[in-house]
């Protein structure tokens, strides 16, 4: 087998010894290159309602992964008619949402923590030795706690014991961070040196949670004590496509 070496300005030759026909030729066959390999990637579609809930760590992750998705946003009057169909369909759906559908491989998932390791996979966020992937998934457990914990507070009238609750929950998990930050201080990130789901996951809990302690008891994030993860929320909230998903 021979090596060509192929460079700059021979690739200038070359189109400038090609006629003006043949030039044109290359152009259409290369633009159409490009469309047929933009077409073949997977199109997803995750549907929800518009709150954050459980579908904003997807739709981060999504965002992060560079993904070709669609943010379909229902309200609960169409989710109604929708659920009671839900089951009867294939591949089968759970009746209840989030919902991610990709186009192309009769895939649907109708669980979110499924839905997201599903996503972090596809794209590469799951961490890159089995020692890393293990930690992400560890890492994503405690998203879970932290979820748990802020959620009741959307729907309570007399908040003050559940925001007890969640800042209880909130400096347990987050002293294992803290722990885990210090282990990788070299990066910034939670697992290994480079963004993961577990980064994703995280920012993204705790940003929701502090909107909604905000909203319905004027209370707050306590960072005092977790100096490594308030570092690492505000690198995270600085990667650039979710910062720039957030500055819409």
């Amino acid at each position: 087998m021979h090596l060509v070496a192929i460079n700059a300005s021979s690739v200038s030759v070359a189109l400038r010894q090609l006629s003006k026909k043949d030039r044109v030729r290359l152009a259409v066959s290369l633009h159409r290159s490009k469309h047929s390999l933009v077409d073949t990637m997977p199109k997803y579609k995750l549907t929800y309602f518009q709150a954050p809930a459980r579908a904003e760590v997807i739709r981060l992750t999504l965002v992060a992964g560079g993904a070709d998705w669609e943010d379909k946003r229902l309200s609960f009057e169409e989710w109604g008619p929708m659920s009671e169909k839900a089951t009867s369909g294939t591949p089968f759906r759970f009746p209840w949402l989030p919902h991610l559908e990709v186009a192309g491989e009769n895939i649907v998932i109708s669980q979110s923590l499924p839905t997201l390791r599903f996503v972090a996979r596809r794209f590469g966020l799951d961490g890159g030795t089995d020692a890393e992937k293990v930690m992400v998934e560890s890492i994503i457990e405690i998203y879970s706690d932290l979820f748990n914990a802020y959620v009741p507070l959307m729907f309570a009238s007399e908040p003050a014991e559940l925001v007890k609750k969640f800042k209880e929950t909130m400096q347990k998990s987050g002293s294992f961070l803290e722990i885990i930050l210090k282990n990788n201080k070299s990066s910034g990130y939670l697992v290994g040196k480079k963004l993961t789901v577990a980064d994703i996951a995280i920012y993204s809990v705790v940003r929701e949670a502090s909107k909604v302690l905000a909203e319905k008891a004027k209370a707050s994030v306590d960072w005092n004590k977790l100096p490594l993860l308030k570092a690492h929320h505000e690198k995270i909230a600085k990667e650039p496509k979710i910062h720039s998903y957030y500055s819409k």
